[in-house]
């Protein structure tokens, strides 16, 4: 165990695993997976996903993001920074505070936007592979679902117009939607176990992700997510807007 002359009083001795980090007066946060000094220091992020290979730009970022939570904690700059993943195999950048102190830069800016949104500022979308596909709130991004590829991998995302609802107590529950985003995906689905909630109404447009089957089926999982959309506020595109199904009368 390497004793860190700026953390005494301060911090825990390194190594560090899954530390909240929150330097006074930075308006960044951050729990990098691990900081740890070996001959020298380091920051190291655990990708267990089936789907990792080499470190993506995204984890790049991220990992510089963390580097200077760490350089605010400790007054030092980790040298080296990696992605390890489940067979143990790493990925390993040499850090260069120039690079940082960007990464630093385009979070505040991004922590800014956030903030002037809340209070009613448009906020654009930049939807990539990289970013959304881990993102929870890809379900109700207008954005995400224009750019969405059939070839990204995430979770499956589609947003449709209700035909029908399930019948309250049904089990499973069972409802059907025209889909109209993404446009490489439209036509009709029957939604199997869907947390739909009982009062949602034909021809209201619903998004929904993270489910089995990709065509005519869509099947809950444990972490399927379903979310309302205001037809006003989407940006569907005229032929989708035709496709919605109206209220019945």
């Amino acid at each position: 165990m390497w004793p860190h002359k700026a953390s005494a009083g301060l911090h825990p001795p390194l190594p560090w695993r899954e530390r909240w980090l929150h330097p006074d007066g930075s308006g960044l946060a951050g729990r990098p997976d691990l900081v740890e000094h070996t001959d020298h220091l380091r920051v190291v992020d655990l990708k267990t996903g089936v789907w990792q290979r080499a470190m993506t730009g995204a984890q790049r970022t991220q990992l510089l993001f963390y580097c200077r939570l760490v350089q605010l904690a400790l007054g030092e700059l980790p040298a080296r920074a990696s992605v390890r993943t489940a067979d143990g195999k790493e990925d390993e950048i040499k850090v260069r505070e120039e690079e940082v102190l960007e990464v630093e830069s385009a979070a505040l800016q991004v922590l800014h936007d956030l903030q002037a949104a809340a209070h009613g500022a448009t906020l654009e979308g930049r939807p990539a592979e990289d970013t959304c596909a881990t993102c929870p709130f890809r379900v109700a991004c207008g954005p995400f679902l224009e750019a969405y590829q059939p070839d990204w991998r995430c979770g499956a995302v589609r947003a449709g117009a209700l035909v029908s609802v399930p019948t309250p107590g049904a089990s499973p529950p069972l409802a059907e939607a025209d889909v109209l985003l993404p446009a490489w995906a439209t036509g009709r689905m029957r939604l199997v176990g869907l947390p739909i909630p009982n009062d949602a109404q034909p021809g209201e447009i619903w998004a929904f992700s993270d489910f089995e089957g990709h065509r005519g089926t869509a099947m809950a999982r444990w972490n399927t997510v379903v979310a309302p959309w205001v037809e006003a506020d989407a940006d569907w595109s005229d032929d989708a807007r035709d496709a919605v199904v109206p209220s019945p009368g």
